[in-house]
């Protein structure tokens, strides 16, 4: 199952939280034209940079992260100056809003020691049958 999420620097951060599925993040893509920005993680004494971004050098990073159930990464997106040639249509420059799209996998985790709590529901509502 494929997962995508976009963040935007006027949303602030956001939390990723999985409960049953892990997730592996790989790839960060910026969206518009004409602009630059870092992809940031919240770590236990602030925001660690992941990635910066820019249309004229690397629109595209690659991440190798992994949210296993019951964890929870938060992340911010922050503009960043833009440095490089403006792309233009009709005379107007293109773009300007700074929106990253995260993307990655779901999978599913197999757990055989513990069913999940419907299953214990189901198996405990048959039993006093």
């Amino acid at each position: 199952v494929l997962f995508h999420k976009i963040l935007a620097p006027a949303e602030g951060e956001r939390g990723i939280k999985m409960n049953r599925r892990r997730l592996v993040l790989t790839k960060v893509v910026l969206e518009q034209e004409n602009t630059a920005a870092a992809l940031l993680i919240k770590a236990e004494d602030g925001w660690a940079p992941l990635e910066f971004l820019s249309t004229s050098a690397k629109r595209t990073g690659d991440l190798n992260l992994i949210i296993e159930p019951g964890e929870t990464m938060t992340f911010k997106a922050r503009q960043e100056s833009f440095f490089g040639p403006t792309t233009m249509a009709n005379g107007v420059a293109v773009g300007g809003q700074v929106r990253l799209h995260m993307y990655g996998n779901l999978e599913e985790v197999v757990n055989e020691m513990e069913p999940d709590a419907k299953k214990r529901r189901v198996a405990v509502g048959s039993q006093g049958a």
